[in-house]
């Protein structure tokens, strides 16, 4: 029998940022025509997938759905990550999925949260065309959470400051605190990260491992703003047993938008991924078959809070 290599002991580096993830944090962001927030716009979707080239590649992986355990029949094609999250949705090449018609629509919206977060990168001129596709998805999530533009543009001047203070921000000449390109992450994101994780997860093991993650999988996921990275408080877990993955469409590097690095079991039943997406957020993830190894990984995750107190977390857990 082939021996199980241990995945690195991730849980005893993990540091968490501080501000609760169940409470609002604040994203450095460069927003553009902040009057334009207040146009309509129609909802985004991603639907059925009829590139012939993709459903053939997705269909040559499996006939069955990656997403929900791989017992039901796969009738759609799922680019994951989503394609809102490049430019021009053009997204690399290889990450096509079979689905089901329920887990391909049932991320829709979670899907446009990480298009609109993953553009919230301060080091990136956005060309007006991105800039209204992001302004379109960000007035679906309001539609379907109302008050969503306002929790995250509303900061006052003073919140702002606190903001900028904690994150060593200094303004420009005659730029006061409201000016700054802060926002905070709505209570809703939560739970659209509930799903996109845990499903970007998915896809990427079973991109290197072949092997469908059972329903009764084990997945724990924590992630972080830029913010928290400017301000030190990610964990650091990649060493040189990590793989690093060409992500590129038609020769063209695509890393700077979407990059990983992961870990995986000789089994392929267990998995550890850093996924980052350019300097907007990232995500770390751990996924196991075993229910019994998946509540020792909790433990000592959990172990990893209780000793280092100073920092807060907001773990998903599915």
């Amino acid at each position: 029998m082939t021996q199980r290599p241990r995945l690195q002991s991730f849980a005893a580096h993990l540091r968490y940022h501080k501000g609760n993830l169940e409470r609002t944090i604040s994203v450095l962001i460069t927003w553009k025509h902040r009057q334009h927030l207040m146009h309509t716009s129609k909802q985004m979707g991603q639907g059925r997938i009829k590139d012939q080239k993709a459903r053939d590649l997705a269909f040559a992986k499996s006939k069955h759905c990656i997403f929900c355990g791989g017992s039901v029949v796969a009738t759609t094609v799922d680019h994951y990550p989503p394609r809102a999250v490049f430019h021009d949705n053009r997204w690399p090449e290889g990450y096509v999925f079979p689905a089901c018609a329920s887990c391909n629509s049932g991320s829709r919206e979670a899907d446009n949260w990480a298009g609109f977060l993953s553009m919230m990168d301060p080091n990136i001129n956005q060309p007006e065309s991105q800039f209204e596709k992001n302004l379109k998805r960000l007035k679906s999530l309001d539609q379907t959470s109302p008050g969503l533009i306002r929790e995250s543009f509303g900061s006052t001047a003073i919140e702002k400051k606190s903001m900028a203070r904690r994150l060593r921000m200094n303004r420009e000449l005659g730029q006061t605190y409201a000016d700054l390109p802060l926002v905070k992450i709505p209570v809703a994101a939560q739970k659209w990260m509930d799903v996109f994780a845990p499903k970007l997860t998915k896809a990427l093991h079973f991109e290197h491992t072949n092997r469908i993650p059972p329903s009764n999988a084990g997945l724990q996921y924590w992630w972080f703003t830029n913010a928290n990275q400017l301000e030190g408080n990610v964990p650091q877990i990649i060493n040189n047993d990590f793989g690093y993955p060409s992500v590129k469409r038609a020769n063209v590097d695509l890393s700077g938008q979407f990059n990983y690095r992961y870990q995986v079991s000789n089994n392929g039943e267990m998995g550890l991924f850093v996924i980052g997406f350019r300097f907007a957020f990232m995500i770390i993830s751990a996924i196991t078959f075993d229910p019994a190894v998946t509540e020792r990984v909790i433990r000592q995750a959990r172990a990893a809070v209780e000793a280092y107190k100073a920092y807060d977390s907001a773990p998903g857990r599915v």
